[in-house]
């Protein structure tokens, strides 16, 4: 993420970032296993997916471990008390939806589809 910056994903991706301070925080990988199985309806609705931590991060949800040394960008959206986060990025770059706790992917699907650029999206698609 060194070169990716949020002005490079906007009007191209919606992100999803979850900040956690170590890799096996349980609130990380009980939201990791919540993703697990999402990669059709994440791709459908133009979602990057990003751990964060500290001092690395890594695109993807997997339990992989393919960190990278972080200058990371994102790193300053955390809210600075949060042990564990998630966030929504919209397509705009702004923060649609934060939590401190895992959260069940289908919130954020539905809270994509009910936006207006969501729904245009949907409409273009019709036939």
């Amino acid at each position: 993420m060194q070169s990716q910056h949020i002005s490079e994903h906007r009007w191209e991706h919606r992100l999803i970032l979850i900040f956690a301070p170590q890799p096996d925080h349980p609130l990380l990988q009980s939201q990791l296993e919540l993703l697990e199985g999402q990669e059709a309806a994440l791709q459908d609705r133009k979602l990057k997916v990003y751990q964060v931590l500290p001092d690395r991060y890594q695109a993807g949800f997997s339990k992989a471990s393919d960190w990278k040394a972080r200058e990371n960008p994102y790193l300053k959206r955390r809210h600075p008390q949060a042990a564990f986060e998630i966030q929504l990025i919209g397509l705009d770059g702004g923060i649609k939806s934060a939590h401190s706790q895992p959260i069940n992917p289908q919130r954020f699907m539905d809270l994509i589809d009910s936006m207006p650029m969501r729904q245009a999206e949907l409409r273009r698609r019709k036939p």
